[in-house]
């Protein structure tokens, strides 16, 4: 299983009809000098571990260590979430944005 350290990042909770309600991470990298920025959408989150200074964050295909102080978007991840909100809206799918403040809560409930 691959590990991504991305350098932005936040919790995305979706849901419908045909799925019910799951979480993905978005999220984003700088490209630096030579490359464009970078983004992400991951599988399922199926597990979310507390470590001291960031989340270990376990998807159905890959396993996420973010950092705590990361949490957000860069401007790039948020023109890529506007898209997925109004592509979401077409298709009938519930998409929440999990605030920072909510997400041990959320993730202890799963």
């Amino acid at each position: 299983m691959s590990k991504k350290c991305p350098d932005k990042w936040i919790i995305l909770e979706f849901t419908s009809e045909e799925y019910g309600t799951f979480r993905k991470i978005l999220s984003s990298w700088y490209g630096g000098y030579l490359g464009g920025d970078s983004w992400n959408l991951s599988s399922p989150i199926i597990n979310f571990d507390t470590k001291d200074s960031c989340y270990e964050i376990k998807t159905e295909s890959s396993i996420y260590v973010c950092h705590k102080n990361h949490y957000g978007m860069s401007s790039y991840a948020s023109s890529v979430y506007e898209r997925m909100l109004e592509s979401a809206k077409s298709k009938n799918i519930s998409l929440t944005f999990i605030k920072e403040t909510e997400l041990i809560k959320c993730h202890t409930q799963q």
